[in-house]
């Protein structure tokens, strides 16, 4: 399962195809996708983070 958008895609795959003389080009599909999908959730995070307020430590500053 990939995540895209907050929404969960399914990946799934029937087992001719992996087998079949497209199955190559299949595999650079899905890590494309993997890719993609890892890059907008470090996108996301980076973002919400940027807009959390920074959280104590619970170590007191001098």
């Amino acid at each position: 399962m990939v995540t895209g958008r907050g929404e969960p895609v399914s990946l799934q795959v029937g087992r001719d195809a992996l087998r079949g003389p497209e199955a190559g080009g299949l595999g650079l599909r899905i890590a494309e996708l993997i890719t993609t999908a890892r890059h907008e959730a470090d996108l996301r995070r980076e973002a919400i983070e940027a807009d959390a307020p920074a959280r104590p430590t619970g170590k007191s500053e001098p």
